[in-house]
This record gives C-alpha cells, sequence and structure tokens, in this order.
C-alpha cells in the first residue's frame, strides 16, 4: 500500500466515525429536546392545574362565601333556597376542573388524570352534600376534599419527579460552595 493510500484510508475512516458520531449525536439532541418539552408542557399544566385546584378548595372552604351563609340560616327550606341561588357558580368551577382534566389528558400520566377526576368530581359532589343543611357533614367532607388535593399534589411531584430534581440540584450547589 503506498502513503496516498494509506493516507485515504485513513480519512475516509475518521469520515466515517465522524458521520456516525454526528448521527447519533443528533439523534441524542432531538430525543432530549423532546423530553425538554414534554416535561415544560407538564410542568405548565401542573401549575395550571394546581392553581385551579386550590382556588377550587378556597371557593368550597366553609368559612368562604356562600358556605359561610350557614351558620346564619336556621330553617333547612331556607338553606335549600340559598343554595339554588348562589351555588350555580361553585358547580361551574367544578366541571371547569374536569375540562381541565380532559384538556391534558394526553400528555399526563393515567394515575394523574384519574386523581384530577377524583378530585373534580369529588367538588361537585360537595357542593351537592351541601344541599343537605348538615355543618358536620360540610366540614367532614372538607377535610376529604384536601386529602385529596394533597394526594393530587403529590401524584404531580412524583411524575416530575422533584425528589431528584431537587437533590441533584442540592448537590450541585453544595458542590459549587
Amino acid at each position: 500500500m503506498t502513503i496516498e493510500q494509506t493516507f485515504t484510508a485513513i480519512t475516509i475512516t475518521l469520515t466515517i466515525i465522524n458521520a456516525a458520531l454526528i448521527y447519533f449525536n443528533l439523534r441524542h439532541s432531538r430525543k432530549k429536546d423532546f423530553q425538554d418539552k414534554l416535561f415544560q408542557l407538564k410542568l405548565d399544566a401542573y401549575k395550571e392545574m394546581n392553581d385551579a385546584c386550590y382556588s377550587s378548595i378556597k371557593r368550597l372552604d366553609i368559612e368562604s362565601t356562600p358556605f359561610v351563609q350557614i351558620y346564619d340560616i336556621k330553617d333547612k327550606g331556607e338553606w335549600t333556597k340559598y343554595c339554588e341561588n348562589n351555588m350555580g357558580e361553585q358547580f361551574q368551577k367544578g366541571f371547569e376542573l374536569l375540562d381541565l382534566a380532559y384538556k391534558y389528558t394526553f400528555i399526563l400520566p393515567p394515575s394523574v388524570v384519574n386523581k384530577l377526576h377524583e378530585f373534580s368530581n369529588y367538588c361537585i359532589s360537595f357542593v351537592t352534600m351541601t344541599y343537605h343543611f348538615d355543618t358536620g357533614l360540610i366540614i367532614d367532607n372538607q377535610e376529604r376534599l384536601w386529602d385529596l388535593y394533597t394526594d393530587l399534589t403529590n401524584e404531580f411531584r412524583k411524575d416530575l419527579n422533584i425528589e431528584i430534581i431537587d437533590g441533584s440540584l442540592r448537590q450541585r450547589i453544595s458542590s459549587k460552595i
């Protein structure tokens, strides 16, 4: 083999290796970009869902309007009339949570969608249960609603692997100090 042929073989080999590296790098980069985009979509979805769920918790609080009026009303008939006039907006918020669950169904895991669906259905049933004019029932259901909310936020955290991300962030910060 001549020197020219040796250099040509080495050049061709290096070109093939370079092309393979570029291909694998491009493939990995596109996959990483897609994963980053999906993570950002999930993060935005969870922010929106968390805000909507917390807003619902605040609206369905026994100390907020229209529920706080149960302490002033002494008659079940008067309470039923009050509920019919004032609870429509509460129902609407519950149905908006259902719409939110369906909006993000395609990017979220089934466990999160099921928890959000359960939470939104419980918000709707919570409003329905308030028609019974029973403060004890309302307070017990409010505690159950809070438990569903914390379960839902834990599902958010589990899906995003927040503990892992937080641990690596802490490690990165502490290594710079």
